[in-house]
């Protein structure tokens, strides 16, 4: 998918910074999103919220985003547990991106949610409403079954991520990540989190 127009001169000037800052670097595809790398440690320390749960609704509205009417994504999680921060038995995530009333906005890297998978999502809250931290790195999807495993996967296709310590990029699609057992990755989000529950 290409980018939405308005994403696109943001894109092109941090492609050209990119490329000033790290010179050795190869710039990247034109349609991805280009995002600071988080680690585990960096979502935990940095989210506003940390939820498992279970998707149970996704609709599509025009709403101001900042004062600008836009598409979005309406993310709707039935929640087992908060993990960091405090709320209800269900939690509204909005993603810019989608297509409502005629008009389409893409972004790559925008994590996308579907009914019925069960997640665990950092989160953080931008003054209007609460989206995934760093794009697609914060929602980590839970797969499998109790007879056969349950692990923790995530997608990152269409982001570049910035190592910022390192002066290096490397495609989101190209990051392998060993699946995790899921009770094991949440006991450790737990460790990482420890003292923050209900802030």
């Amino acid at each position: 998918m290409r980018p939405f127009a308005s994403f696109a001169p943001s894109l092109r000037l941090a492609i050209a910074l990119l490329a000033l800052a790290f010179p050795f670097v190869a710039p990247p595809p034109a349609a991805a999103t280009l995002v600071t790398e988080l680690s585990l440690d960096d979502l935990a320390a940095q989210a506003d919220a940390v939820v498992h749960g279970r998707v149970v609704r996704v609709a599509h509205r025009t709403l101001p985003v900042r004062g600008r009417a836009m598409p979005v994504e309406l993310v709707t999680l039935a929640v087992d547990e908060w993990l960091v921060g405090q709320g209800g038995a269900e939690i509204v995530i909005r993603e810019v991106g989608g297509t409502a009333g005629g008009t389409t906005v893409a972004r790559e890297g925008t994590p996308t949610y579907r009914r019925g998978e069960e997640v665990v999502v950092f989160l953080r809250h931008d003054g209007e409403a609460y989206t995934t931290l760093g794009l697609a790195q914060g929602r980590f999807r839970i797969v499998g079954d109790t007879a056969h495993g349950r692990f923790v996967e995530r997608d990152l296709d269409g982001l570049v991520l910035v190592d910022r310590g390192r002066s290096t990029t490397r495609a989101g699609e190209a990051v392998h990540e060993p699946r995790r057992e899921a009770s094991a990755f949440l006991a450790d989000v737990r460790g990482r989190t420890r003292g923050r529950r209900g802030r």
